[in-house]
């Protein structure tokens, strides 16, 4: 009965094998060992890691989704954390940070609820993370038999859903250790679909095996095909590696492995290595058949585990995650002038919308030192100027970039004469919940028209004009949106960005304060809508600019030196620079409570 059953299973798996896999009549990539006669179908079969255990799965686990693909060449790291392997994730995790990588968009799939009960809550997850749960139905943590087919069923299909919706996928082990950017590594094996870690081979005619513990994957037809054939043949095999080496060198896809030395495969890692990992090397992963203890003392003694360490691990003193981090440049300006006072009441208004919102103000002038301390504001001396002594655009972000992406969901900047309420909160947390879903993408740039409202000529802390803390911010708001007009929308006087969305080598080196950089970045977000989105917050965020005696476009009528300077490098790329040219933009729900996101339903005129 025991020999009738399993030729049964095995006939079951080879039936369904020849119905995923090409017939040996297919055209073999050139590439493979299969061209030349020096690789078959069981060899490979032969060196796989063997499972002992089924995972059933049902039909409606498997059940078509519905996607939309979008052409990307961006690159999307693709981790996945079950609780049996938390501590490891958190040591992946400690080395990403040190790298700050704010180019990678990064999708963190909790395989089970117990893991994803602690990565909700963990304050060492960079808010630009996106934290999903897997649309399977797996088991919980804990030690049930079927726990590493629920591993391996949970990769494959996250991958697969994601290469779908056109995504490049790099996906990664939480038993790896990232020691510097793979990225330029993978961009240098041009025209290839996938590629994988090699172990080795699985005999003396079979080289390389791949594993697939760290991979890069390029959508296209060919790999969309290949996972979708990959995942239907996980369901009636026991050998992971095994189906996906077969897929590998039967299917019409280009793979080729990492280079060795750069990508340390499990075998080297577990054979005598020095204390330090290997000066070349990019990414080292742990071998899987490696008991717990064993593994994390080899990291140990490598000095790769970083877990107990407080600057790998932990904020820096002092700081605290925020839904935002804005920037402003302030003005050296006399006290009791109207432009110190409206100065002092953007910070003052902003500092109210604190955690979620916080703000960093550059400037190298002693009196803006002085009140920025006294509302305890950071500020920073180190940026980057013209020969004029105006602040490059480029030196701030790259600024908050380095310092607040791993904690900030957004950054910004804005003029120093803006103030916000805690709508910009609400709409803030809308726009981040959608992106999570991934239905926006990573690059995202919100802008939004102001509201100009004529200030008094001077005043205190009791004018009605000043926000003294005291009072409500969305009530001040309110009073001076009462008396305010809608200006128009060519003027932009605040960006909000996630970190990475400028490439800043294909951007001019403009100036704030100046005319022209506005309406230019705008347009480049325009011409830019297959990698990133444009939103205007107008109807959610009204942004209060403090009218001074200056008058409304005082930038325009100023006669700086530079006046000219971002017009002069603009090369006049306004065509698409008005805030309504933005394909999405943000409005209340039904209820006035909620903020929805929706396209615009008509096409963009200049209103």
């Amino acid at each position: 009965i025991v020999s009738l059953v399993l030729i049964a299973e095995l006939h079951r798996f080879l039936v369904t094998m020849s119905a995923t896999l090409p017939s040996s009549t297919d055209v073999v990539n050139s590439m493979s060992p299969v061209a030349n006669g020096t690789m078959n179908r069981h060899s490979l079969l032969k060196g796989g890691q063997r499972s002992d255990f089924s995972f059933p799965v049902s039909d409606q686990t498997w059940k078509p989704f519905e996607v939309t693909v979008v052409e990307s060449t961006d690159w999307t790291v693709l981790v996945i954390v079950f609780d049996q392997f938390y501590e490891y994730f958190l040591n992946w995790l400690a080395h990403y940070r040190k790298l700050i990588l704010n180019h990678l968009d990064v999708i963190v799939v909790a395989g089970d609820e117990f893991a994803m009960k602690k990565l909700q809550v963990e304050p060492r997850i960079p808010a630009q993370f996106r934290l999903v749960r897997t649309s399977l139905i797996t088991e919980t943590a804990g030690s049930i038999p079927n726990y590493g087919r629920s591993i391996e069923t949970v990769q494959v299909h996250s991958i697969s859903e994601r290469v779908e919706r056109g995504q490049n996928i790099i996906y990664t082990d939480v038993r790896s250790v990232w020691l510097s950017d793979p990225v330029p590594v993978i961009q240098s094996l041009q025209e290839t679909d996938i590629i994988a870690e090699a172990d080795g081979t699985t005999s003396e005619a079979v080289t390389p095996h791949y594993n697939t513990r760290f991979m890069a994957i390029r959508t296209n037809e060919r790999t969309k095909t290949f996972m979708k054939k990959w995942k239907i043949a996980l369901q009636s095999s026991k050998w992971n590696e095994a189906t996906f080496n077969t897929l590998m060198y039967r299917e019409l896809v280009h793979g080729i492995p990492f280079p060795p030395a750069e990508f340390p495969n499990g075998s080297e890692f577990c054979s005598p290595l020095p204390e330090h990992p290997p000066e070349k090397a990019v990414v080292i992963h742990s071998i899987d058949k490696s008991p717990h203890l064993k593994t994390k003392r080899r990291f140990h003694n490598r000095t790769m585990w970083l877990l107990g360490r407080n600057e790998s691990v932990e904020c820096e003193s002092g700081c605290n995650a925020s839904l935002l981090t804005m920037t402003a440049t302030l003005s050296p300006a006399k006290k009791g002038t109207q432009k110190y006072d409206i100065q002092v009441n953007t910070l003052k208004a902003i500092a109210q919308l604190r955690p979620e919102v916080d703000i960093v103000v550059f400037s190298k002038a002693q009196e803006v030192h002085d009140v920025c301390k006294s509302l305890g504001i950071r500020v920073v001396e180190n940026f980057g100027t013209n020969p004029y002594g105006t602040p490059f655009l480029h030196s701030l972000f790259q600024n908050l970039e380095a310092d607040f992406s791993q904690i900030s969901t957004f950054i910004g900047y804005m003029n120093a004469d803006i103030i916000f309420d805690s709508n910009l909160v609400l709409t803030l947390r809308a726009i981040k919940e959608a992106r999570d879903r991934m239905d926006l993408k990573r690059r995202i740039l919100l802008v939004g028209r102001r509201i100009n409202v004529e200030m008094a000529s001077s005043f205190s802390n009791e004018h009605p004009d000043s926000f003294n803390g005291s009072t409500d911010i969305d009530s001040y708001v309110s009073r001076l949106k009462s008396r305010g007009k809608l200006f128009g929308n060519n003027a932009e006087d605040f960006f909000i960005v996630t970190p990475g969305t400028f490439v800043w080598k294909e951007i001019p080196e403009f100036v704030i304060g100046r005319p022209g950089y506005d309406n230019w970045l705008v347009d480049y977000m325009y011409h830019r809508a297959n990698s990133s989105d444009l939103i205007d917050i107008t109807s959610t965020v009204p942004a209060i600019h403090q009218t001074g005696k200056d008058g409304n476009g005082a930038g325009h009528k100023r006669k700086k030196p530079d006046r000219r300077w971002n017009r002069d490098r603009g090369n006049k790329q306004y065509d698409h620079g008005r805030t309504s040219f933005a394909r999405w933009m943000t409005s209340w729900g039904r209820d006035n409570n909620s903020v929805i996101l929706q396209r615009r339903k008509t096409k963009n005129k200049d209103k």
